[in-house]
């Protein structure tokens, strides 16, 4: 199946980017962040998942991730910090 983005009009770039963070965001929240340092694999598979759902419930099923890099991930100095302390 092919998506036919011209619906969306000449902004259909934002409309789907507008999707995809918001079921990144979704996702993100759910992991704590010891989590993002211990479990960046586990976060990844999450995310892909949550990419593919997100593109088969809004955009009719036209699209799949195969792969998901969580390249960066920041936090606040404080919470660095406190991670890093609790580390030891």
């Amino acid at each position: 199946m092919v998506i036919n983005f011209s619906r969306f009009g000449d902004n259909w770039y934002a409309v789907v980017l507008r999707h995809a963070l918001a079921a990144l965001r979704n996702t993100a929240t759910t992991f704590s962040t010891a989590s993002y340092l211990n479990q960046r694999e586990t976060i990844s598979l999450a995310f892909k998942d949550a990419l593919t759902s997100m593109f088969q419930n809004k955009f009719l099923g036209g699209a799949a991730v195969y792969d998901f890099q969580l390249r960066r991930v920041s936090f606040d100095a404080n919470v660095s910090y406190s991670v890093l302390m609790a580390g030891k």
